[in-house]
């Protein structure tokens, strides 16, 4: 008792060290239970991944190949050993002759894969502005019937991941996302997703796979990083100090836009049978029974196809998405068009942005603008910025020079690897 009585004594004498040694304590114990079960999580994924490793094929077949677009600065810098870490492992137990091309400065991506050939696939390894990247140099090669065939993976390794939520479920965590994401491209499930073609001025074109933003909310968002120096509090200082500017602010533009169309007489060309030859003639008959049936479009007519329809826009936020960002609506043909209110109160804004720093997904962004929105395949925007005024557009949350843009969808471009048919299991 007497021994139990001193150790109280001396706690209470040095309370200070007590409550360091106790914190310290208390985190070494969660570090290494998480540490625990991060490594089991990555081998029974590994175990998984070497099942396909085994499998025998042909002696005239080759492994599949894949190339790794990483970017190392994501992650502070520790995007390489994570992807060694989570990834790599299980796509090289799996069989897979694996190429990693690191990234060591913006626009490279782009650059190195217009040059890439030999290949079965491709791996983003990096966050929204890597995948853009290599989406818009795929798509802007002149072999796009080749191109389009690779099929494409996304390890969640950036700071903002938003297809990957689709693609692979938000796991509890970080370490089963990633290996549900490499285990993905080792089963080879794919799906087809939308593109965004942006054409800007002098020729310039980008493409995206979810969105384009532009706004005081982005605006805000983008200046965080700068305010580094006040900790975890920078990102809400960065909405507050968004209001000491010229208020309010308000962002105007002129918007056309065409409704999309399932098909009519005005947008599919009626289908002209070729003259028949010699050999088509003498091998008819064989082929009686392949014959295509072909839906007749003659018939169906949409006053509303291809036509332009223009107004003016005052908002405090314009977003426009594709429908690629949620697995109930990926089946839609359309790009969704939405706009926050002409004006918005300086407090109404900061607890908007203090909301948002929690919810930080486009998703959540969409449901925080009116419901009501625009369906389009393709729109014009221009915006009309004051001199002196700071403001961007944000595609897939790269920043741009705001310009006049023509935008179009690309319905099921690109193929993508994805988890997501283990919920329809």
């Amino acid at each position: 008792m007497a021994a139990v009585i001193k150790v109280f004594k001396t706690l209470r004498t040095h309370w200070k060290k007590s409550i360091f040694f106790t914190v310290a304590l208390s985190y070494g114990a969660y570090y290494v239970n998480d540490s625990y079960r991060s490594n089991l999580i990555r081998r029974a994924l590994c175990e998984e991944a070497a099942k396909y490793g085994e499998e025998t094929i042909q002696t005239t077949q080759k492994p599949r190949k894949v190339c790794v677009f990483l970017n190392p600065a994501a992650r502070k810098g520790k995007a390489k050993k994570v992807f060694e870490k989570n990834a790599a492992p299980m796509l090289h137990l799996a069989g897979i002759d694996v190429e990693i091309i690191q990234t060591t400065y913006e626009g490279e991506a782009k650059e190195k894969v217009q040059q890439l050939d030999n290949v079965d696939a491709i791996i983003v390894a990096g966050g929204d502005g890597t995948l853009s990247e290599v989406v818009t140099g795929l798509l802007r090669r002149d072999d796009q019937e080749k191109v389009c065939r690779w099929p494409i993976g996304v390890i969640p390794i950036g700071n903002t991941n938003t297809l990957a939520r689709v693609l692979y479920a938000n796991a509890e965590s970080d370490v089963r996302w990633m290996g549900s994401a490499a285990l993905s491209v080792i089963q080879g499930w794919v799906k087809p997703m939308h593109v965004m073609k942006i054409e800007g001025e002098e020729g310039k074109t980008v493409y995206a796979m979810s969105s384009i933003h532009w706004g005081q909310y982005s605006d805000a968002a983008e200046k965080a990083p700068k305010y580094w120096y006040f900790g975890p509090l920078k990102h809400r200082l960065a909405y507050l100090f968004r209001t000491f500017r010229k208020w309010p602010e308000t962002n105007t533009a002129e918007l056309s836009y065409t409704s999309p169309c399932d098909g009519c007489n005005k947008c599919v060309e009626p289908f002209i049978p070729p003259e028949p030859t010699f050999w088509s003639w003498l091998s008819g008959w064989f082929r009686t029974q392949h014959k295509e049936e072909r839906k007749d479009y003659s018939n169906i007519i949409n006053e509303d196809c291809g036509v332009w329809k223009d107004f003016k826009l005052s908002t405090v936020e314009f977003m426009a998405t594709t429908t690629n960002i949620t697995n109930d609506t990926q089946d839609i043909e359309e790009m969704r068009i939405q706009s926050g209110p002409e004006e918005v109160s300086k407090t109404d804004f900061i607890k908007e942005g203090f909301s948002r720093i929690k919810d930080k997904s486009i998703i959540d962004t969409q449901q925080k603008l009116e419901e009501k929105y625009l369906s389009s395949k393709e729109f014009k925007i221009s915006p009309t910025i004051p001199e002196g005024k700071e403001t961007s557009f944000y595609i897939d949350n790269e920043k741009f020079e705001p310009m006049q843009v023509h935008v179009q969808l690309l319905p099921n471009k690109l193929n993508f690897y994805t988890a997501v048919h283990k919920e329809a299991a």
